[in-house]
């Protein structure tokens, strides 16, 4: 007999390249061993090459889409990435916000492309921090989405560490601070909550630009998570499987390369 597997829900963009958004997410909580359910916030023109338009799904149909999701499949996780703006955002908000609303949330802040490009408006960041952190079991921000969040500068651990706190403040349970682009050799990975902190250290992995590591990363640690893994040990294990995935990552041509998960 196939073993049951515990639903994670992806929310956020379609990245039609599926390099990252929620193909990618899907991708990761497979590998992860859950089983993935989506629903898009966006719709993206983009490819491994270049990012042209972000368009957002209307509200109603996330909100929609939410409650029949919630309604037929038992969700144990939810991984939110993309919220295009502060429409979607509320309606995301509204749905977690019941009570059919799982109790792993993995909250992967994406506010810019790779490229630049705006995925969250300034009303939406606000709306976020309000409405969203609250929720969330653990927050995934790299350097600039930290920053960008509390509004502080960050430069090292120590005050990596200080603007996590910030983020807990808001009512979310632990902060991941990705370390990828911090300088130096060894890559540092800040997991600060309540009661303290613990750094994931490790060697940078010289592969060139790859593409969706911080959406494997977030729902991998969601997948890892509903089936009851403790929180460092899901994150180490996230870690280790986006790592593999540098590893084996691949590219069908012009442009960064995709992870290779499996």
């Amino acid at each position: 007999m196939s073993k049951v597997r515990q639903v994670v829900l992806a929310i956020g963009g379609l990245d039609p390249s599926g390099g990252a958004g929620l193909l990618l997410d899907a991708a990761a909580i497979r590998a992860a061993g859950a089983y993935p359910a989506a629903v898009a916030t966006a719709l993206t023109v983009q490819s491994a090459v270049r990012f042209e338009e972000a368009q957002a799904v209307r509200p109603a149909l996330v909100r929609r889409s939410l409650a029949l999701v919630l309604e037929d499949l038992p969700v144990r996780g939810v991984k939110l990435g993309a919220l295009i703006n502060a429409q979607v955002v509320e309606a995301v908000a509204e749905a977690l916000g019941s009570s059919r609303c799982p109790s792993t949330v993995v909250l992967d802040p994406v506010l810019k492309s790779t490229t630049g490009r705006t995925l969250l408006d300034e009303a939406g960041q606000r709306l976020l921090k309000e409405k969203l952190l609250p929720l969330a079991t653990i927050v995934t921000p790299n350097r600039s989405e930290l920053e960008q969040l509390t509004s502080r500068s960050v430069h090292d651990v120590e005050s990596a560490a200080d603007a996590a706190g910030v983020l807990l403040s808001f009512g979310c349970q632990a902060v991941l601070v990705k370390g990828g682009h911090f300088e130096g050799e060894v890559a540092a990975d800040l997991l600060v909550h309540r009661s303290g902190f613990h750094a994931f250290e490790g060697p940078r992995h010289k592969v060139g630009e790859v593409r969706g590591t911080g959406c494997a990363l977030a729902s991998a640690i969601a997948a890892y998570l509903v089936q009851g893994i403790g929180l460092e040990a899901a994150v180490q294990r996230a870690k280790d499987l986006v790592a593999n995935g540098l590893t084996n990552a691949f590219s069908f041509g012009r442009g960064a390369s995709v992870l290779g998960l499996h």
